[in-house]
């Protein structure tokens, strides 16, 4: 995600993210592993995302940042599908 941050937001995030840094992506994603200078961390935090699409191999496109969701917990999350657009009369 490259969108949805502000200065102070992504100096909170990364405070928070830096305690949690591992070695290997909790998903097992062979993409994943080949991106350069990538940062994996523990997933212990949860944040809200708006996107766009979603590709066929799951991937987000347009993703936003819309802030940490400290009322869920990870395994309570849940990945909604966009709305289908609905024509107008």
């Amino acid at each position: 995600m490259g969108t949805g941050f502000t200065d102070r937001m992504l100096a909170d995030l990364m405070s928070r993210l830096e305690p949690l840094r591992c070695k290997d992506p909790a998903a097992d994603d062979p993409e994943l592993r080949r991106v350069k200078r990538a940062c994996f961390v523990e997933p212990t935090l949860v944040c809200e995302v708006e996107f766009l699409q979603m590709t066929s191999a799951g991937k987000l496109r347009a993703p936003s940042y819309k802030g940490l969701r400290t009322d869920k917990a990870p395994e309570d999350s849940v990945l909604e599908r966009p709305k289908k657009a609905t024509a107008r009369a």
